[in-house]
Formats: structure tokens, sequence, C-alpha cells
């Protein structure tokens, strides 16, 4: 996959970067293959993934970036603990990120 230098997220152009791990557990505060950041409207891509990989990360990156976009992220950690919205959000983006690739693949 060649990563794209910009992405748009419900009309928001997000800049996409490949970054050194150690960035990516900068950004996050621990081991993550990427990290979509809301306020600096970036998607970073930990480097070294293998391309199916980096694939996979960009599209939940991107799930990310759109849950973040549409309000839905700040409606889950509105009703939930931190830990709790967390782990709804991950689900969610897991969730529609594998139906997203599953669609991909029967094309």
């Amino acid at each position: 996959m060649r990563t794209p230098r910009t992405v748009r997220i419900y009309g928001v152009t997000y800049k996409v970067k490949v970054v050194s791990t150690e960035e990516i557990e900068t950004t996050t505060g621990g081991e993550a293959l990427g990290f979509a950041d809301r306020d600096k409207k970036e998607i970073l891509l930990a480097e070294g993934q293998e391309p199916h990989v980096l694939e996979d990360t960009f599209v939940h990156e991107c799930w990310h970036a759109r849950l973040a976009e549409s309000g839905v992220e700040d409606l889950i950690a509105s009703h939930f603990d931190e830990d709790t919205a967390y782990r709804v959000i991950e689900a969610i983006v897991r969730n529609l990120t594998t139906a997203e690739l599953r669609e991909k693949k029967r094309k």
C-alpha cells in the first residue's frame, strides 16, 4: 500500500504520517501501530509494518477519525468512565474495520 499524504474525513483533511514506533509510543503513552490525533488532524502510522498490516492500521485509524469527527467518541465518553469508553470505541472500530476489509476483499 502506498500511504496517502492526506485523507479527508467528513470534509476535514488529516495529514497521514509514517513515523517511528518511539513517536507513536510517546504520543499514545503505550504500544500502538497507529494513532488518529483529532486535535492535530493527523493520522500517525508506525514504520516497519508489513504492507497488509499497514493498510489495516490505516483503515483502523481512519475509523477512529470518523468517530471523532462525527461526535460519536464524545458521546460515548460522556456516558461512560474512561476505561469503558475506550473499550466501547475500540470494539466499534474493530468491527467496522473488519467489515470494511471483508467488503474490500469481496471486490
